[in-house]
C-alpha cells in the first residue's frame, strides 16, 4: 500500500504537476497576475504622488509600441495647437479619468480595486474624491486597461474610460481633427 502511494505521488510530481504548471491556462493566469501587479504598483505610486508638481516623481507605465506611436503623433500635432486643450490628459488626469480630485486623495482612501475581468483586460475601480461623502457614485471611476505582451512583458495597448471611450481612438480622432487645421 505504501509503495503504491509513493508511486502515485511520484507520477503526480513527475508528470502531472509540470503539465499543470505550464498549461496555457496557468500561463495566462500568471501573465494576468503580473499585469494586475504592474497596474497596482503604478496606481500606488501615482496616487501617492498625484498632488506633486515635480515631474520626476510622476510614475510611468509601459505602453505598447503602437500606443506610444499614437501618443507621439498626437503630441506633434498638438504642438501646433497650444492655445487649446490638445493631447492625452490635456484637460485632466487620464489615469483617474478626472479633472477634479480630492486634495487628500491617496491609494488607501481611494478604495481602489484592481482585477482581471477578461483575457488581457484589467479593471481599475476607485473613487477620486472620497471626502465628498454625499456625492454618491459621482466620483467613482472605472477604467479598463487593455494589455498585450511585447518583448515578454505586459504593456498597455489601450485605456477605456467609463463612457466606453478608447484613449487610442480619441487620440486618433484628435489627430485627424487638428491635422487638417495646422497652419502652413
Amino acid at each position: 500500500m505504501q509503495a503504491t502511494k509513493a508511486i502515485d505521488q511520484w507520477v503526480i510530481c513527475t508528470f502531472l504537476l509540470p503539465t499543470l504548471l505550464t498549461s496555457p491556462i496557468t500561463a495566462q493566469a500568471t501573465k494576468d497576475n503580473l499585469a494586475v501587479e504592474i497596474i497596482r504598483r503604478f496606481y500606488k505610486h501615482h496616487l501617492d504622488h498625484v498632488h506633486s508638481s515635480r515631474t520626476d516623481v510622476r510614475p510611468g507605465i509601459r505602453f505598447s509600441k503602437a500606443f506610444s506611436e499614437t501618443f507621439l503623433k498626437s503630441a506633434a500635432i498638438c504642438k501646433q495647437h497650444q492655445d487649446i486643450p490638445c493631447g492625452w490628459g490635456a484637460d485632466g488626469d487620464p489615469y483617474l479619468d478626472a479633472q477634479e480630485i480630492d486634495p487628500k486623495l491617496d491609494y488607501l482612501n481611494s478604495r481602489i480595486q484592481i482585477k482581471t475581468i477578461a483575457h488581457n483586460t484589467i479593471q481599475v475601480k476607485l473613487n477620486v474624491y472620497p471626502s465628498a461623502k454625499n456625492a454618491g457614485s459621482f466620483y467613482d471611476r472605472t477604467i479598463l486597461y487593455k494589455i498585450i505582451m511585447e518583448h515578454g512583458r505586459p504593456v498597455v495597448d489601450d485605456i477605456i474610460y467609463r463612457s466606453g471611450v478608447s484613449a487610442r481612438k480619441e487620440l486618433i480622432m484628435e489627430q485627424v481633427r487638428y491635422s487638417n487645421t495646422i497652419p502652413q
